[in-house]
């Protein structure tokens, strides 16, 4: 028997507009459009270098403040240059690169719908 193994997890958010959130994750996060449905679309899947997210049309969810946790935390290689990349498309950086005391550098970025991913890189220690 094989023993079991988690090969990726695909968070889904509830957007108002998935194209426009398809839009936005391919034209500003450099991410690829891999699938929708229906016309205009209700769902869709976006992914970068295998990983990625779900969008479903829906009500977005409240935040109750800006100190709330990510709603997506993307762990990376480059996130220098990747940061340059974001701000270059237009990307909404709330948050700077900034290396924490637990030895991530990090840096938060907000969609069109208000959700904040945050992506991270391990650094020396």
């Amino acid at each position: 028997m094989t023993a079991p193994k988690v090969l990726g997890i695909f968070p889904k958010f509830l957007v108002r507009d998935v194209a426009k959130t398809l839009q936005y994750y391919r034209d500003v996060l450099g991410f690829e459009i891999t699938n929708s449905f229906l016309e205009p679309p209700v769902f869709g899947i976006v992914e970068r270098d295998g990983h990625g997210l779900h969008v479903k049309r829906g009500e977005p969810r409240t935040r109750k403040s800006a100190e709330e946790a990510w709603d997506a935390y993307v762990e990376v290689r480059g996130l220098d240059s990747l940061h340059e990349e974001f701000v270059a498309r237009g990307a909404k950086v709330t948050r700077k690169p900034e290396t924490m005391p637990y030895r991530l550098k990090e840096f938060d970025v907000v969609d069109p719908d208000g959700y904040v991913v945050c992506f991270a890189e391990e650094v020396g220690g």
